[in-house]
């Protein structure tokens, strides 16, 4: 099994336990104009598990065939999915189940289907060290970015366990 899958199994229970110490009204606190709160951020990184669950299904339905996947305006999903006005423990319970699902998924692949590279962002990756000469990637490489990209915004939240209510 890939590093980066038990690092994602671990991070799914640590993050949410340590979600649940920070407070209700906390998680709705915003640290500036323009930018997310910790229930956004959550939302956000629901929106990301959507759409990393959607790209995964679209590569393995796609047979092995080249497959180009976009990205999506994440501000956008945010306000319209209202993630500030959602109850917190709620996003966090949604957030981990989801997750939990798709590294079920991500377990349950061979390896020789999570390392074909068949896949062509249209996107930047987080890390865009691992994207090869090529150009193409492989559903290891799109989820090792998600992980990263997942510890990326987890770092962001346990910054505000500092506030006070």
């Amino acid at each position: 099994m890939a590093n980066y899958i038990a690092e994602y199994d671990a991070l799914i229970e640590t993050a949410g336990e340590m979600m649940g110490f920070i407070p209700d009204s906390i998680s709705a606190k915003k640290p500036a104009p323009g930018k997310w709160s910790p229930r956004e951020i959550v939302g956000h990184l629901i929106d990301s598990a959507t759409h990393n669950h959607h790209r995964i299904i679209i590569v393995l339905c796609g047979n092995g065939q080249l497959c180009e996947l976009s990205g999506y305006n994440q501000d956008e999903w945010v306000r319209v999915n209202a993630y500030q006005n959602t109850q917190w423990r709620a996003l966090i319970q949604f957030w981990k189940s989801y997750n939990q699902h798709l590294c079920r998924l991500i377990k349950s692949l061979p390896e020789e289907t999570r390392q074909k590279q068949n896949i062509r962002l249209l996107y930047p990756l987080m890390d865009s060290q691992t994207l090869p000469e090529g150009g193409l990637i492989s559903l290891d490489c799109l989820m090792e970015d998600y992980v990263i990209h997942l510890k990326h915004h987890l770092r962001q939240i346990v910054s505000f366990s500092r506030f006070s209510e």
